[in-house]
């Protein structure tokens, strides 16, 4: 029978975590197997053959940190494959298919992390085949980034499971989370979403590198290739805890892996693979550059998207409310004096034909208002307001092109219509101070 050295858990036949407090349990090969129910100890007589199981020595914090990381085990080789200049030099391009189909494959498990998110937070598991296939699903992005990024050499195809020699290995053990960390994982994600924005930049950055480098010699340069796998190792991880997958922040080996006893031997990654990046000091010098560079660029693309969104407000935003202004304030004068016409006669007739030409003008403005509502950014909610103001003019004229009787429409111009304007001009106010 086998505990768990830390907390002295039993362990059950093949367990590689303590379930309760989450320590390595690295051994033999097997842990010995006995009937269900049975309550017998294990015993050995002399000359008998039969392994027991070793406990492994008590782990000190950094190692205890790297098998906490070690819950998403990404494998990849260990040293940077050889690959055809044209190849590469065509990467780009061969990629597209492979690409489009992680974008299809990728929407398909945002769905899956809604149910799956839905099931964490009432079971405090995800179902086994959610986190199968969503884990799948990672992998094979992770293996198409790499390819794109010429890490490996193998276009990966469009199946999930890959039908040759692994190039890119992941492995999540399935467990237990916590179920309020579950309901805050996206506020208790927001550090490591801000490393993931600025690492996603430096990716770019290291990509174009790592292809010159491997244009060069037809391989990438290890210090690159160790650089570029530290990037999308963080990458998968931070996805991993995105998706419900693992219960652990993806902070842990972000500048590489020591070698830490006992641990290896968890591992169990395919034939060639290793999920421990040792990386050197030149790699690391890579990364933290490419980091700083990451950062920059990051800085650059938030102040681009401000400018662009002030571009599309003095291009688009300001004109339409301008125009439409503009309009509506002349349909209401021409209104007015269509009114005064009707008024001679108090003909109830001549008020609702000059209503109805007013709310059907006014219908075209509105149309025009929703129709490029997707384009406001700044000042939304005093846009919103502004449309609103709109419609309740537009509503009026409805009402009162629906009156039979002149008097009952004057009682509708004075207790609704004017109100409606005064406000609507107060919310263009507002709306033209926001843009």
């Amino acid at each position: 029978m086998a505990f768990c050295t830390k907390c002295g858990t039993q362990a059950t036949p093949g367990q590689r975590f303590c379930v309760v407090c989450g320590s390595a349990l690295p051994g033999s090969p097997s842990i010995p197997v006995t009937a269900e129910g049975s309550d017998a100890v294990e015993q050995s007589s002399p000359g008998s053959t039969t392994s027991s199981w070793t406990p492994a020595p008590p782990m000190n914090e950094h190692d205890a940190t790297l098998l906490s990381a070690s819950r998403v085990l990404v494998g990849f080789a260990s040293e940077p494959p050889d690959q055809a200049r044209l190849t590469i030099l065509l990467r780009v391009f061969l990629a597209i298919p492979v690409l489009i189909w992680s974008i299809v494959l990728s929407i398909a498990a945002l769905f899956a992390v809604v149910i799956s998110w839905f099931a964490a937070l009432f079971t405090g598991r995800v179902p086994l085949s959610l986190q199968a296939f969503n884990t799948a699903v990672l992998r094979y992005v992770s293996e198409v980034q790499a390819y794109t990024s010429v890490l490996v050499k193998r276009w990966p195809g469009f199946a999930l499971e890959p039908a040759g020699a692994v190039q890119v290995s992941l492995q999540i053990d399935q467990c237990t989370l916590n179920r309020g960390a579950v309901l805050l994982r996206y506020f208790l994600a927001l550090p490591a979403g801000a490393v993931f924005f600025v690492v996603s930049f430096a990716s770019y950055a290291l990509s174009v590198v790592v292809w010159i480098s491997a244009l060069i010699l037809g391989r990438p340069a290890k210090a690159l290739y160790q650089a570029r796998l530290l990037c999308l190792r963080y990458e998968v991880r931070y996805v991993a805890y995105m998706f419900m997958l693992t219960p652990t922040q993806p902070f842990a080996g972000l500048f590489g892996d020591r070698v830490a006893p006992g641990l290896e031997s968890l591992q169990g990654p395919p034939p060639g693979l290793s999920t421990r990046i040792h990386a050197s000091s030149a790699a690391r010098l890579f990364l933290i550059a490419s980091l700083l560079v990451g950062a920059y660029g990051g800085v650059l693309y938030a102040q681009r998207v401000g400018n662009l969104q002030n571009l599309i407000n003095s291009s688009v935003v300001v004109p339409l409310v301008n125009s439409t202004e503009t309009n509506v304030v002349a349909q209401l004068n021409t209104y007015v004096t269509s009114l005064s016409a009707c008024a001679v006669n108090s003909s109830a007739v001549c008020g609702t034909n000059a209503a109805v030409v007013a709310r059907d003008a006014i219908a075209t403005q509105l149309y025009n208002l929703n129709a490029d509502a997707t384009f406001v950014i700044t000042g939304k909610n005093e846009y919103l307001a502004y449309v609103g103001g709109l419609q309740k003019i537009n509503t009026d004229f409805s009402r009162i092109a629906a009156d039979l009787t002149w008097a009952q429409q004057q009682n509708d111009i004075v207790t609704s219509l004017r109100p409606d304007i005064l406000a609507f001009d107060a919310q263009y106010q507002k709306l033209r101070a926001a843009i």
